[in-house]
């Protein structure tokens, strides 16, 4: 281990990803189902670190974000196709990637993930802003 590092189980954002990181190429739906479930523990896991790199905790809870992300996951339930689970999931590691890396700004995040559909996040207009609109 390098010097500085904690040995805790706290992920370093990419060792997951790293450790994961196969063909998608499942040859029924069992094995689809499981390389997907999979995936998604994999991605709650990595949303604490995601949180508090992208400053989120004034928006979203830890539980809320997973929540979101697993509406998201339920919104697929329906797919049978082993082929479109694992394009589903190389898209969703593509996404998680990219937050992982920096590559997405936190607005981005904030509005597809946590004020998305199923979100119980409403951004709310100061008085400042509705006073604004009202007067144009």
């Amino acid at each position: 281990k390098r010097q500085g590092r904690n040995s805790s189980k706290q992920t370093d954002g990419m060792a997951s990803l790293r450790q994961a990181a196969r063909a998608a190429n499942s040859a029924t739906l069992e094995e689809a189902k499981r390389y997907m479930l999979d995936f998604y523990r994999m991605v709650c896991r990595e949303v604490p670190y995601v949180v508090k790199q992208y400053s989120l905790q004034e928006l979203v809870t830890v539980q809320q974000l997973r929540s979101n992300i697993g509406e998201m996951f339920r919104k697929n339930a329906h797919v049978t196709d082993p082929k479109v689970i694992d394009i589903l999931v190389m898209k969703a590691r593509e996404e998680l990637q990219m937050a992982l890396l920096h590559h997405k700004q936190r607005h981005h995040l904030v509005t597809q993930y946590v004020s998305g559909a199923g979100s119980t996040y409403q951004a709310k207009p100061t008085t400042f802003l509705e006073s604004f609109y009202a007067s144009n």
